[in-house]
């Protein structure tokens, strides 16, 4: 997939877990609020706020992410 397609966030903000160098992704998000996370060959996106456990340690995470005031 390249980088203009349509499934993908275009300047993501990187989610990671800092247990070890180089840090584990989590998922990538903007600043709507769009989180965009990648099990196996899926893609899943959600909004505003996820959890998600680091497949290395296995701390949970959460990320909270607030949109443009005025969202409905």
């Amino acid at each position: 997939m390249g980088a203009t397609d349509s499934n993908q966030i275009p300047h993501g903000i990187r989610w990671v877990c800092q247990c070890i160098h180089p840090p584990i992704l989590l998922a990538i998000y903007d600043r709507t609020g769009r989180i965009e996370i990648k099990v196996g060959d899926r893609y899943y996106i959600a909004q505003d706020r996820m959890q998600a456990a680091c497949p290395r340690c296995g701390a949970w995470h959460t990320l909270e992410v607030r949109g443009p005031t005025g969202r409905t």
